[in-house]
């Protein structure tokens, strides 16, 4: 054993084989360790890292995910002017050499208890595959140099590590988000880790990360990083950009996996953003997105990729920049709260002298920070926006759509002015659907939210128009977004809408596809009902009947009230209020009271007729859950609970009608059409109710 560690502090190498008792016992001998040197693991529940450094920026980290507890580090060694260590876990050792001349982080050797020689591992997915069962490495970070300094430092001459050939793919920033090595928060961590150890070498590995988000399998090296402009870089990786996949690649991949990618990118995005925030260097003062160089370089290599021929690159550029501006926004949003919060604690400490100039620094700090934040989102706003909204590709219009109005909704003082409006405004009228609608539904919160519609007023009288013309679009999604706009309008402008608008929509509901003509029965309800509700004496149902009624005959846009009833019935509870509709037909037209004053009856005879049909529809649809024949749906089974519903409505139309139709049918006997409809009911109706209530009396 004695022999072993001097032939380490000599600079040996290790044997080529090492017995399982060698490695026990090796494990168990404690080696004194140079000045500062520091190992800890930390314990993740589901993951473990194992970090060990110098102090004076030499540090390595390795993760294991889902895989034993590292139960210690368990020796240590000296090498040269590099470190050893040994690290047991469970009954496997992985060993990594820490070499501070070359600058360089990596594994020699892993080998398991038992194992007569070192082998290449072949590197698979699953669990127990390659090796060390279990044991699945997340990251491995090249990080070097002395805090705050140059790049790293060249390897020496010779072979690269069997090691490092078969794990490079998996060392990069797009495999462990696309594979979900470590968590995202964790990613940005070691990311800003080595940012501060090596920015050109963090700047070169986030460069490299959007390449390959981009599908592109291309390399970027130092030397391209140090005598290349990012325009000349973008040029070399489109030659080699690998086009046999045509128009696929991971932004518009279909399927789960792909879509947590997405997820995963705007997300790393955004923590690194909020973290550079807040983040500062151990020796420095400036948060790190307020160095002028991360962002400087980030929104500098992203807008020139933007403007790639290559579709791929432009596409993956613009969602970064589009989602780098949402995290600039909450950022901005962070200050701003922290500058009101800052001030209400200096009004609470005002005429107390103590203190008064840290916090004057402090707000001065803060106005600073939040003039800069400006600059940088106004900046991104006008090289990758203004110039993306109209480009080619409709998903690129699209992102930069619903993002606009999510920023004016998070941040309207700077976003919801008329200047940025207009873009929205401007692509009502884009050729595809997918964009069109992507307006409307950044627009409908605008709408909703009683802070933000007052500034719409100009928006609405220049755009209401269109708006009301997309009601007729080809896109049914597209006309039903529409149709909520216009309702919501109608709620808080209503002055803004004309009679010709509202007849436009009125003729939607007796459109074949039912999620237009339920949204226009939304229109219809706030437009007829509504407004009655806000009264102080509450109408009852048989007024809002009547209006109904008086709507249908004077709207008579189709014959048939059937498709009138259902866009209305499932968010208009009258529709089911037999009792009532009943008691307006039984209704004298001319009723004698007390005090020998007439009461006249509020429908005419025509209108009663109208009344019986628009009963009869709904009892029909109430009795059988089921939409007309045209307005089908192509599910074919009613879950439990609209089961349930149907059942309850049987059973209480069957009490209301089954004595009520003689009544019925004795008044309008002479009326073909109202005897028609009403001898449908008994069809509808719960005949054994009827039979029990018989013997019950």
């Amino acid at each position: 054993m004695e022999a072993v560690l001097n032939m380490l502090r000599r600079g040996g190498r290790r044997p080529r084989a090492l017995s399982s008792s060698t490695i026990t016992e090796l494990a168990g001998t404690t080696v004194t360790l140079p000045e500062n040197f520091t190992t800890y693991t930390i314990d993740q529940g589901d993951s473990t890292i194992v970090h060990t450094g110098d102090g004076q920026g030499i540090s390595f980290v390795e993760q294991y995910i889902d895989g034993p507890t590292v139960e210690t580090v368990s020796a240590h060694a000296v090498v040269d002017d590099g470190h050893t260590t040994l690290i047991q876990v469970g009954n496997h050792y992985v060993e990594a050499i820490l070499e501070e001349n070359d600058g360089d982080v990596r594994v020699i050797q892993e080998v398991m208890e038992g194992l007569s020689q070192p082998t290449s591992r072949s590197r698979g997915r699953g669990r127990g595959r390659g090796g060390i069962s279990g044991l699945k490495r997340a990251a491995l970070a090249p990080v070097a140099s002395v805090l705050m300094g140059g790049p790293p430092k060249r390897r020496r001459p010779g072979r690269r590590p069997i090691t490092e050939l078969q794990a490079e793919d998996e060392n990069s920033l797009c495999y462990i988000i696309r594979e979900q090595k470590a968590t995202v928060q964790q990613v940005v961590e070691g990311w800003v880790q080595s940012y501060w150890l090596s920015r050109d070498g963090a700047l070169l590995s986030l460069t490299q990360f959007f390449f390959n988000a981009s599908g592109c399998k291309g390399k970027i090296t130092s030397n391209m990083q140090a005598t290349m402009e990012y325009t000349e870089i973008i040029t070399k990786m489109a030659e080699e950009f690998d086009d046999q996949m045509g128009s696929e690649y991971p932004l518009v991949l279909p399927g789960p996996y792909w879509k947590k990618f997405r997820e995963n990118i705007a997300d790393f995005i955004e923590r690194l953003i909020k973290h550079g925030h807040k983040e500062r260097p151990p020796l420095g003062v400036m948060p790190m997105l307020h160095d002028q160089c991360l962002m400087d370089n980030l929104v500098s290599f992203l807008t020139s990729l933007c403007d790639s021929n290559v579709r791929a690159f432009r596409h993956t550029a613009t969602f970064a920049g589009i989602k780098l501006m949402t995290a600039l926004v909450d950022v901005i949003q962070m200050v701003i709260g922290s500058m009101e919060g800052l001030r209400r604690h200096a009004g609470l400490l005002k005429g107390y002298r103590s203190g008064g100039g840290a916090m004057s620094a402090k707000r001065q700090e803060m106005e600073e920070s939040l003039e800069e934040l400006k600059n940088m989102l106004s900046y991104t706003f006008k090289s990758i926006f203004a110039v993306r909204y109209r480009d080619t590709l409709p998903e690129i219009r699209s992102i930069c759509m619903a993002e606009l109005g999510l920023w004016m909704s998070k941040y309207p003082g700077h976003f919801l002015t008329d200047s940025y409006l207009k873009y929205i405004g401007w692509s009502l009228n884009d050729r595809v659907g997918a964009v069109r609608l992507n307006c409307l539904q950044a627009l409908q919160p605008l709408y909703d939210s009683a802070s933000h519609r007052g500034k719409l007023e100009l928006f609405t009288s220049k755009f209401k128009s269109r708006v009301v013309g997309m009601r007729a679009d080809k896109e049914y999604e597209v006309a039903v977004e529409a149709v909520k706009l216009v309702t919501s309008i109608l709620k808080y402008q209503p002055e803004a809408l004309t009679q010709s608008d509202c007849e436009q929509i009125y003729e939607l509901l007796y459109e074949v596809h039912r999620g237009v003509a339920l949204a226009a029965g939304e229109f219809l309800k706030q437009k007829l009902f509504v407004p009655k509700y806000s009264r102080i004496d509450k109408p009852v149902n048989a007024e809002l009947i009547c209006d109904l009624v008086i709507f249908f005959t004077e709207h008579r846009l189709h014959e048939h009230a059937l498709y009138l009833v259902d866009s209305l019935i499932d968010t208009t509870p009258i529709l089911k209020d037999w009792e009532s509709m009943i008691k307006l037909l039984l209704m004298e037209e001319e009723v004698e009271s007390e005090g020998d004053e007439t009461e006249s009856s509020p429908l005419n005879e025509s209108q009663q007729i109208a009344l019986i049909e628009i009963m009869t529809c709904s009892i029909r649809q109430a009795a059988t859950g089921e939409p007309p024949l045209c307005r089908g749906t192509s599910r074919k089974v009613m879950t439990t609970l609209e089961l349930k519903q149907v059942t309850d409505d049987r059973a209480l139309l069957s009490e209301h009608f089954l004595k009520a139709l003689p009544q019925l049918l004795n008044k309008y006997m002479q009326h073909p059409d109202a005897t028609k409809n009403l001898m449908t009911i008994p069809q509808f109706c719960d005949l054994q109710l009827y039979s029990a209530n018989n013997l019950e009396e």
